[in-house]
This record gives C-alpha cells, sequence and structure tokens, in this order.
C-alpha cells in the first residue's frame, strides 16, 4: 500500500518506479521534439528570410514607380517649352515670353525633382542618364539661325530634349524589375506613356505650334509648314485608332473598367481636334483662328493625355500594391501552415513514439512468447509421442472391450492435446503477424491424396468412406505453400471425418482455368454428416469458436482450426466458402491462383467394364450415384439377386460393409447358390477383425480411403492386379528394408520400433544419441535405407550426426539414405536447419501409424508399396 506525502501525492515503491519510468521517458522526448523544432525553426527562418527579401523588392518597385512618375511629370511643361519655342524664335510677343519663361522655370524645378527621385535609386547609370538630361537641357539652343519661316528648327531642337527624357524614363523601366506575376504586369501598363500617348502628344504639339505660327504670321501657311501639318494631322489619326486597341485590351486584361472609361472621353476629344483642324487649319485657304485659341485647343488635348498617362501609373501602382498585398497574405498562409505542419509532425512523431516504444516492448514480449511456445511445445511432444505410440501398439494386444475403450479414450485426449498446441502456435503467428508463406514446387494431387490418407484410421474407426476425386487436367507441379495448404486440407478433413458416422467423404480437386501460366483450383471438402444451421454456420470461422456448445461437448476442440484455415486460404488469395443444412452434411471449398510449374502428365484412361456391386453399408454406393465415369457399375440391393440377373464369368463383384466372417460367408453362399463364377472384392476398414484376413476365397483390401482410378482398378481387375491395394501383398520388399532409428527416450524406441514392425520393417537399428547413430551408419557402410533421426539428443545432436552421415556419403561414395527428422519442433526456423543438416525431411511428434506410413510411401516409393496395408 502507498503512503501519501505532505502534498497528497503517493511516494510509495510504486510511485517511484514510474517516476523513473517517466524521467527515463523525459531525455527520448526532449530528443525528439528538438530534432523536430530544430528544422523546422531553420525552414522558417528561411522562409521569413526569403519574404522580406520579397517586401524589400516591392518597396524598391514602388520607388521605381515614383521616380517613373517624376519624369512623367516633366513631359507636360517640357512640351509646352516645345510648343511656345517658335514663337519665341521668330515672333517678338510679351506674352509668349512670359508664357515660354514660366514653362523653362517649371520644366527646371520639375526635371531637379526627377533627378532626386532617381539618386533614390539603387541603380548609377540611371543618375548618368538623368546627368545627361540636365546638362542637354541647359545647354539647349532656342535660336537655330535659318529663315524666319522655318518650324521647325526650334520645334526639334526642345523634342530632341523631349526624347532624352522618355528615353531616361525607358531606362527607369528597363532597369527596374517590374514582375510581379499579375496579369497583366505594371510595365505593360506603363508602356503605352512611352510608346502610344507620347507619340500623341508629339503630334498635337506639332499641329499646336504650326497653328499658333500661322496665326501671328499673318494667317498663311508655308508649303513646308502645310506639308508637316498634313504629316502630323494623319499620324494622330492614326496613332488614335492603334492605341484605341491597345487600351481596350490593356482595360480587359485588367479587369479596369474605370482606364475604359476614361479613355472614350479623350478619345472622342481627340477625334474632334482632328475635326477642328481640319476646317480652321485644313480646309481654308488662310488661318483666321486666334492663336491663343490654336494654343488653347492643342493644349487642352495635351492636357487630358497626360492625365490619362497618370491613370496608367496609377494602375502599375495598384498592380503592384495588389501582389505586394497577395504576398504578405501568402506569408502568413505559408508561416500558418508550418506553423500547423510543425504541430501535426510533432503530434504524430509522439504518437509514433509511444507505439514504437509499445512495439517494442511488443516484439520483446513476442519473441520470449515464441521461445517459450517452441520450448513447451517440444517439451509436451516428446512425452506425448511416447503415450500415443504406447496406446496404439496396446490396442493391437487383444484389449478386453473395458480395456479398448480407456485406450481410445487415451488416444482421443493425446490427439485433441496434439491439434491443441498446433492450433495454439498458429494462432500466435497469425496475430503477430509473422505467418508468412513459402512458396516453392508441389504436386497439388499427391498432397491431397497424402491428406486423406493420413486418415485412413479414424475414417474406418467412424465406419466412414473417402473418396479422392482429382481432376485429369490437374497440373502436375505448381508453386505454392504445400505445408500450409496441407494444414488447410488436414483441418478440413477432420472435421468431416469427426463429424460424419458411417457416411462418406469426398475430397475432390478440379481445375476451372487453365492458363500458360497460372492455374485457378477449387479444393472441395464434402461430408453427409451431421450438417449445421445457418446460425452456426456464421460462427463457424471465429477464433475460439465451434459451431455450438452441444458440439463442444460432444467432439471437443479449440475452435481454432476453420479459423486458422480461413486466415490461410485468404493469405493464398482465396476464400473458404461452406453449404450445409443439418442432416444433410456440408461442403467446404475454396479457389486459390497458382503459377503452373509443369504440365499435366497424360494419364492412360482405365476401360470400365461391367461390374457388380453390393454395399451394405451405403457410403460407396451414395458416392458413385450419378457419376458418369461408374454407370457400368450395377449396384446390387441383395445377393440374392443374382441369380435372376444374366452376368458374365469373372465379372467382377465389390462388397463394401461386411464387419466379420460369419457375415462374408453368408454373402458368399449366395453367390455361389447364383452359379455365377464372378471375381469377388471384398473392401473393408483398417481396423476389422482379423480372421477376414485369412481367406483365400477373396480378395481383401483393407482401405476407408480410395482414389477415383484405384476404385476403378479394382471395379474392372480380373485377376486380381489390385495386389497393392491387398492385403496380400507381399512384404519382402519390407523385410530386406533396413531402418536405423537414433532416439534417446526409451518410450519412443518402442512406440517407433512397434509401428515399423507393423509395416512389415523387423528390427531397425536403435541408437540412443547422434554418436551412436553415426557409429552405425558408419559401420553399415551405407546399408541403411532410412535413418529417423530425433534433433535433441545427448553428445550429438540429431543436425551434427545427420550432416556428418551425408559427408561420408560423399566421400564414400554410398548411395544416398533417406534421413528424416523425427521431432516436435515445428517452427520455421528449424525448416532451414533441417535442409542445412541434408535432411530430406521430418515427421512431428507425437508420431501416428499413418504418418509413418504415409512417409515410408512418399520416401521410399516402390520399396513400400508392399507394405502400406499390412493387418
Amino acid at each position: 500500500m502507498e503512503r501519501l506525502g505532505k502534498s497528497g501525492a503517493p511516494v510509495g515503491p510504486g510511485w517511484e518506479k514510474r517516476l523513473a519510468s517517466k524521467r527515463t521517458a523525459f531525455p527520448a522526448i526532449a530528443l525528439m521534439a528538438a530534432l523536430i523544432t530544430v528544422p523546422f525553426v531553420l525552414l522558417a527562418l528561411l522562409i521569413l528570410q526569403h519574404r522580406l527579401a520579397v517586401h524589400d523588392n516591392y518597396q524598391r518597385m514602388l520607388g521605381d514607380l515614383r521616380a517613373f512618375e517624376a519624369g512623367l511629370a516633366v513631359a507636360p511643361v517640357l512640351e509646352e517649352v516645345r510648343d511656345l519655342a517658335v514663337g519665341m524664335v521668330h515672333l517678338e510677343s510679351a506674352e509668349l515670353n512670359i508664357r515660354y519663361r514660366g514653362a523653362r522655370e517649371r520644366t527646371d524645378q520639375r526635371i531637379t525633382a526627377f533627378l532626386d527621385a532617381l539618386v533614390a535609386l539603387p541603380s548609377p547609370g540611371l543618375l548618368d542618364q538623368g546627368g545627361i538630361l540636365r546638362r542637354e537641357w541647359r545647354d539647349s539652343p532656342v535660336r537655330t539661325g535659318m529663315s524666319v519661316e522655318d518650324v521647325a528648327g526650334p520645334f526639334d531642337n526642345v523634342e530632341h530634349i523631349n526624347e532624352r527624357l522618355y528615353a531616361t524614363l525607358a531606362a527607369v523601366l528597363y532597369m527596374s524589375d517590374l514582375s510581379t506575376g499579375t496579369r497583366p504586369q505594371p510595365s505593360e501598363a506603363l508602356s503605352l506613356p512611352l510608346n502610344g500617348l507620347r507619340e500623341l502628344t508629339l503630334h498635337v504639339g506639332l499641329i499646336r505650334s504650326i497653328a499658333m505660327y500661322t496665326s501671328l504670321r499673318g494667317g498663311y501657311l508655308s508649303g513646308a509648314d502645310a506639308l508637316r501639318l498634313e504629316s502630323a494631322r494623319l499620324k494622330l489619326e492614326e496613332q488614335i485608332l492603334l492605341l484605341d486597341g491597345q487600351v481596350q485590351a490593356l482595360a480587359a486584361r485588367a479587369e479596369d473598367a474605370a482606364l475604359r472609361q476614361q479613355w472614350r472621353p479623350l478619345r472622342d476629344s481627340l477625334m474632334s481636334y482632328l475635326q477642328w483642324v481640319d476646317q480652321q487649319l485644313v480646309a481654308t485657304p488662310r488661318v483666321t483662328v486666334p492663336w491663343r485659341e490654336a494654343l488653347e485647343q492643342g493644349g487642352e488635348r495635351q492636357r487630358q493625355v497626360h492625365e490619362f498617362a497618370g491613370l496608367t501609373v496609377d494602375l502599375a501602382r495598384r498592380l503592384v500594391l495588389q501582389a505586394h498585398r497577395n504576398a504578405r497574405y501568402d506569408t502568413l498562409w505559408t508561416m500558418g501552415g508550418i506553423a500547423l505542419l510543425y504541430l501535426v509532425v510533432l503530434l504524430l512523431s509522439g504518437v509514433f513514439l509511444h507505439f514504437t516504444t509499445r512495439a517494442i516492448r511488443g516484439r520483446a514480449e513476442l519473441r520470449a512468447k515464441s521461445r517459450f511456445l517452441a520450448r513447451m511445445s517440444h517439451e509436451i511432444r516428446t512425452p506425448l509421442n511416447g503415450v500415443l505410440g504406447l496406446a496404439e501398439l496396446l490396442r493391437e494386444t487383444n484389449p478386453s472391450p473395458r480395456q479398448r475403450e480407456y485406450i481410445g479414450l487415451i488416444e482421443n485426449a493425446g490427439r485433441t492435446l496434439t491439434t491443441l498446441i498446433n492450433d495454439v502456435l498458429d494462432y500466435a503467428k497469425l496475430e503477430a503477424g509473422k505467418l508468412e508463406l513459402e512458396p516453392g514446387p508441389f504436386d497439388p494431387a499427391a498432397e491431397l491424396s497424402d491428406c486423406a490418407r493420413m486418415f485412413s484410421l479414424p475414417a474406418s474407426d467412424n465406419g466412414n468412406l473417402i473418396l479422392v476425386d482429382v481432376d485429369p487436367a490437374m497440373p502436375s507441379l505448381v508453386i505454392g505453400d504445400a505445408p500450409r495448404l496441407r494444414q488447410v486440407f488436414t483441418n478440413l478433413l477432420s472435421n468431416a471425418v469427426k463429424f460424419t458416422r458411417q457416411g462418406w467423404i469426398r475430397v475432390s480437386a478440379r481445375c476451372l482455368e487453365h492458363g500458360d501460366d497460372q492455374v485457378l483450383l477449387e479444393f472441395a471438402v464434402s461430408d453427409s454428416g451431421m450438417g449445421m444451421s445457418r446460425e452456426e454456420q456464421k460462427r463457424l470461422f471465429r477464433h475460439f469458436s465451434q459451431a455450438s456448445a452441444a458440439v463442444t461437448r460432444q467432439f471437443g476442440g479449440t475452435g481454432l482450426g476453420l479459423s486458422i484455415s480461413q486466415e490461410l486460404v485468404r493469405l493464398m488469395g482465396g476464400e473458404i466458402h461452406v453449404r450445409s443444412a443439418l442432416g444433410k452434411g456440408s461442403r467446404f471449398r475454396f479457389r486459390i491462383r497458382l503459377p503452373i510449374s509443369a504440365l499435366p502428365v497424360p494419364m492412360a484412361e482405365i476401360p470400365m467394364r461391367p461390374a457388380l456391386m453390393w454395399d451394405r453399408s451405403g457410403n460407396l454406393a451414395a458416392l458413385l450415384k450419378g457419376d458418369p465415369r461408374f454407370q457400368s457399375v450395377r449396384i446390387l440391393d441383395s445377393l440374392a439377386s443374382l441369380s435372376a440377373l444374366p452376368v458374365d464369368r469373372d465379372t467382377p463383384l465389390l462388397i463394401n460393409g461386411v464387419r466379420d466372417s460369419a457375415q462374408l460367408d453368408s454373402a458368399l453362399q449366395a453367390i455361389r447358390r447364383s452359379g455365377a463364377g464372378l471375381q469377388v472384392v471384398v473392401l473393408c476398414g483398417m481396423r476389422q477383425s482379423d480372421d477376414l484376413s485369412m481367406r483365400d476365397d477373396v480378395t481383401l483390401v483393407r482401405r476407408s480411403v480410395l482414389s477415383v482410378s484405384e476404385l476403378q482398378e479394382l471395379l474392372c481387375d480380373r485377376d486380381g492386379a489390385a495386389a497393392p491395394l491387398s492385403s496380400r501383398a507381399s512384404g519382402e520388399e519390407g523385410r530386406g528394408l533396413r531402418v536405423l532409428v537414433a532416439e534417446d527416450n526409451p518410450v519412443n524406441q518402442m512406440v517407433t520400433r512397434g509401428y515399423l514392425q507393423r509395416l512389415g520393417v523387423p528390427a531397425p537399428h536403435l541408437a540412443d544419441d547422434g554418436a551412436q547413430a553415426l557409429q552405425a551408419f558408419t559401420t553399415a557402410a551405407g546399408g541403411f535405407r532410412l535413418v529417423l533421426m530425433d534433433l535433441d539428443m545427448p553428445v550429438m545432436d540429431g543436425f551434427t550426426s545427420a550432416r556428418r552421415m551425408r559427408e561420408l556419403e560423399r566421400e564414400q561414395g554410398w548411395p544416398p539414405t533417406v534421413i528424416l527428422a523425427l521431432s516436435a519442433h515445428i517452427l520455421p526456423e528449424y525448416a532451414d536447419r533441417l535442409r542445412d543438416a541434408g535432411m530430406d525431411g521430418q515427421l512431428i511428434k507425437p508420431l501416428t501409424l499413418s504418418a509413418l506410413q504415409s512417409a515410408l510411401q512418399h520416401y521410399l516409393g516402390g520399396v513400400s508399396s508392399g507394405l502400406t496395408d499390412r493387418p
């Protein structure tokens, strides 16, 4: 119990541990926060520095606009000086003299203001341009020395200075980068005063000077002035039309309706000025308009043009300010986005750190759990192998009925425990996401058949018959995880055998789609068992869940087999589907697509001839019903009807379901009475009474698992060609088979030896450890055909012993011996060690007779063909 301090906080040992844990976590959190904060701070500083540079750039743009505006303010008064210059040169007028001198003073002031504005700009070249402008202005000669009738001379002298002014403004526009990212650019708006609007004031000014000079000289135009007037008038009209399109386009792009509205009155005013020129100057032989009116008409249009030029400067300024405002908003949004991103990254990093820490702890716990499960699996399987083996051997000692019942309970308990261990291990891998498929080439038909034969004894105990039906178009080799597919088959078959009594089970494999490099396979397991309701089917694939509580009480089980099988099939890209009804059996099927490694091997079709079948149990008849491959087989209701049937001599008669010699004798008497010379083949279970095996008048076949081809052979064979299926098969080859068993557990030695003896292998050589096994192997000089090697043994383990055996074979040139690991280790990491040691395969403890029988068939082939069905 924790005690409280003065502040009310707990100060016991538990609190100190939590406080220490927090202190340990704080440096990691601080380091993570620093690693995230520093880059974001640097990024924010870089962006802020860039944005400040952008802000300074916009301020420089505004300074350039102010300088441009100051230079543009020089143009009206300089053009006034230009237009009045001809009067000052050729005429003696006090009023003109006063106007001229006032215009020059204003021009001088504005040029000074323009130069001051240029000083504030960071471009030294502009100061040079401004200095040239000032010098040419102060040194400009007004008088040209030409005749009295000369107008162009004084006008052009001042216009030269005006050109220098506009050249300086163009330099300002060129040297200031007015790129704002807007449409239009500010420079586009400022190009109007430098080009089109300047042309307007030039032509209006020339007309104005000629009109004033002509009016003061008596009203008669000289020939040269008339030509100049006509040229200026035509150029002015052309420039108005050209400028109208430019202004309309600029106003549309800038979405500035005010600019368009200001241009229309200016255009109309200029057009009216052209009409005035035509009426007062061109169409009359003598100019009678007063000189003051001539000056006022042209001067008013020039002022309007310059006011419009001021609007274009205002437009450029608005474009710059708008871009500057957008840049400020972008800066605010960017900094806000960075701050938000920083908070999100910091939060996600904290979450990541939290879950990473938990994942690290979880992985450590998972590794510890995996090691624990591996060790416990081995420790449980080793004694369990002895228990189940001894129970199976004890069953063969003619026990009493009560003892047989007890033996059955021992076997059921052991198998349940074995299944539980396997399922828990697989469930742990699936839960941790560590269960991965290991693709490799395998024969799907052989895998299905081997799995079915593993259930020979359980199916026989339940009175069931299993028929293996494989599509002839099945590829001989495909690429996939054969052990996991075998596990799915085993789980489905186990359920079918468990929940079916005195019935049938059909295991089928079909090829649905056959491409060039892939094949779609459908596997199905059907039975005539108890079936399931819809509610039970919904719970079928849940972890640790069975169809119903009644099923759990009656049949036991962990509820993991089908759920694990579903997960495995999903890893392979398929899905297990079930169709069932109470009392009508069940059908489980799934489809998977696998790459093809080898094409199907062509198989000769077995010719079927008329045959008879009498089925007392009804399970075989149910399997053959409606199958076109067995349409020539006639199913008899009773043997008494044989006398009425026209049958050929030596017609095969398959009898299924007789349980003892008495039933068989009764059947044979009926056959003899009928007088038909039939070839009688009796199909019985694996655990039928031994007196059946002593009969010489029939061919006895001990099978509870049959393939379609084997069944066809039984029904069409005349001369007992089905010897490999029969109990009459000779065991001479088996008696010549030498087997070495390396096992340190005496009970497991006894079990393995008993199984081998039942399969026709007398007196296998036993070794207590790997060193003894290696010594025996060396002494035999390669004489052993099979070595069953335990992995965990004293002195020398099974891996080392097997590796040295392979070395001896290579050194001495001995033929390779089949070495099978005999161990309780089933985790995937042991598979690589088995391959590295040179072992051919593995038998999982607890060992069963059917598993050892399948191994002999698979690895030794024809050597064991005569041993597989010994009673």
